[in-house]
């Protein structure tokens, strides 16, 4: 099951702490990219979520379609995703 899987590296992703992860000039992350799906953590910099990590999944291709959504930002909208595609399957 690919839902499950989701889920797990998201919530793998916000428990994530590498000091040594190539974090890109916009403060951006990736830890997982895949055919299917990318995952990346980021640091907020500004406003009130400032020094809190977000983590954002970006679904591609034949998932996003299945999926309905695109972009996913934190572990229960994943798990929102997840749960209607399987009721629609």
């Amino acid at each position: 099951m690919l839902g499950p899987l989701l889920v797990a590296e998201c919530e793998a992703a916000l428990a994530h702490c590498d000091p040594t992860a190539h974090v890109g000039p916009s403060g951006c992350c990736v830890l997982k990219a895949t055919d299917l799906y990318t995952v990346q953590r980021t640091i907020a910099k500004r406003g009130a979520q400032r020094g809190r990590p977000r983590v954002t999944l970006i679904a591609k291709g034949a998932l996003k379609r299945e999926l309905r959504v695109a972009v996913m930002r934190s572990v229960p909208e994943v798990r929102t995703a997840v749960q209607s595609w399987a009721c629609s399957a």
